[in-house]
């Protein structure tokens, strides 16, 4: 998400700092044990929830079009 800085440029909503404070929360409770997962199925659910949650009028062609070519 992204907001406008006063002088007109885009900046992001989180800062680098609040990015960097994330990055190592995830890695230091990262702890693979070597499965594999397919993400494809995953973000299929999660594209269908977005979708129904609030299509914009014609946002949803665009997305699907997006999405599968």
């Amino acid at each position: 998400m992204a907001t406008h800085a006063p002088d007109g440029r885009e900046r992001s909503m989180f800062s680098s700092s609040d990015g960097t404070a994330i990055m190592k929360q995830i890695q230091a409770t990262h702890a693979p044990d070597g499965r594999e997962f397919s993400v494809k199925p995953l973000l299929h659910i999660v594209e269908d929830i977005f979708l129904r949650a609030a299509p914009a009028l014609g946002m949803t062609s665009i997305v699907q079009q997006q999405v599968y070519t």
